[in-house]
């Protein structure tokens, strides 16, 4: 099922819930932050309170109230295990360091955005409108990271950029770009595109999925090409259309002129992945032998996790000194790093998200891509890990992959009830 994207879609077209979701995931995103030079919302605390009161806003103004609901209890339960879940982990750093109770609610606040996903079944956005939010926010991405490029002053204080483009050249860095506010919808969006290519693309849509390649290739993280290469190079090569023959041959040019950055970063990437690797304190093993056999100790640290520690005690000393001496950053780790957090119940269902769309012949192509993703390198994905945009991410998988499976059998239900119905009148 990849008849995914309705092209006549515009900003006029969409809905007030549409226009109200759109503008509020520029916010959720720092769209606005990174535009104004990191100045327009910095403190976290703020924006983490508006947040919620725009969720609270579209919960209640925008909630769905059709026949064919997601708001029920069989799709809410896992969110609501996963609260569960993070509400008994606080009791655990009280148990082996002390940690007060109240301060790890606190700390852990900004894995409450999950609920995002609540918010989403309960206004249920239609697909249409939300690939155009998706389309927008992707190429306003795509804009911000070239003009990171040129005009870094736009993005990053002065001093900042001297530093980095120190770092840089003292490493041989091919890194370029200063900032990509909601990259992580732009890879999303980037699937949806690799699986429009099954559905006989236009000029138009393959040009616009170059265009987030480059981007996705220009910001060299690993992890993500990884995921996207493999989904772009299979959904090219089974794209439905009479130019197909055409369509490779331009690519084939594209590729050939930019061989030589390509080669640069293919080089720089695999030099440095040759190096971590056979490095026995990269931190990233160092990040997995602390957090996943050092740390866990207890059984209840497996069932619930170790808990998140708080701005100071024994537990926050512990976390700083393996950060500072070890470089045992747990954001490193990525979905293993939940499994420290909060045990194992939020994998079971993350992975539970991941078989339904890998086994519903409803759901998209380009969900079943990102569940590959998720399953093959969980080591990008931030997952419960302290971020308002990782969490809001996976609400958006969770949702899609929801949406896709569940609507559809309401939809062929209603069908047959109709057919049903018009056999017995006509009989």
């Amino acid at each position: 099922m990849d008849n995914i994207v309705n092209n006549s879609m515009s900003y006029k077209r969409l809905s007030s819930k549409g226009k109200f979701l759109l503008w509020w995931m520029l916010f959720l995103f720092g769209y606005f932050n990174i535009a104004l030079t990191n100045a327009f919302m910095p403190d976290r605390d703020i924006t983490f309170c508006i947040n919620f009161v725009l969720g609270f806003y579209a919960f209640s103004r925008f909630r769905y109230k059709g026949n064919n609901t997601l708001y029920v209890n069989k799709n809410t339960i896992y969110i609501w295990l996963l609260m569960i879940v993070m509400l008994l982990s606080v009791f655990v750093p009280w148990m082996d360091y002390g940690q007060d109770v109240i301060n790890t609610l606190i700390s852990q606040r900004f894995n409450y955005y999950i609920l995002f996903a609540l918010v989403l079944y309960a206004i249920r956005p239609e697909e249409q409108e939300l690939l155009y939010i998706f389309k927008i926010c992707a190429r306003l991405s795509a804009i911000m990271f070239v003009l990171g490029i040129f005009l870094p002053d736009w993005f990053v204080d002065a001093d900042k950029v001297k530093e980095i483009l120190a770092s840089r050249a003292e490493h041989d860095s091919t890194d370029v770009g200063f900032g990509c506010p909601g990259f992580g919808l732009l890879v999303m969006y980037f699937f949806f595109c690799c699986g429009k290519l099954r559905q006989s693309p236009q000029a138009k849509d393959i040009l616009e999925l170059m265009v987030l390649l480059g981007v996705i290739i220009a910001v060299q993280n690993r992890s993500t090409l990884l995921g996207a290469l493999p989904a772009f190079c299979w959904c090219m090569f089974k794209m439905r259309s009479r130019h197909k023959t055409l369509v490779y041959i331009c690519i084939g040019i594209l590729v050939i002129i930019a061989i030589p950055y390509v080669q640069i970063i293919y080089k720089s990437l695999v030099e440095e992945t040759q190096l971590q690797l056979d490095d026995d304190n990269y931190n990233r093993w160092q990040a997995l032998s602390f957090y996943l056999v050092e740390m866990k100790t207890k059984l209840y640290h497996y069932l619930i996790g170790n808990g998140v520690w708080s701005i100071s005690g024994e537990y926050t000393k512990l976390m700083l000194a393996a950060q500072t001496y070890r470089g045992c950053y747990i954001s490193d780790i990525g979905i293993l790093g939940t499994f420290f957090y909060y045990g194992i119940i939020p994998l079971f269902i993350i992975y539970r998200y991941c078989y339904v769309a890998l086994k519903d012949k409803k759901v998209p192509t380009a969900m079943k891509w990102y569940a590959i993703w998720i399953i093959c390198v969980p080591t990008i994905h931030p997952y419960l890990m302290l971020t308002a945009d990782g969490n809001a991410i996976i609400a958006f998988f969770f949702y899609f992959v929801t949406y896709y499976s569940q609507i559809n059998e309401y939809i062929n239900h209603n069908s047959k009830l109709q057919y049903k119905s018009s056999y017995q009148a006509m009989s």
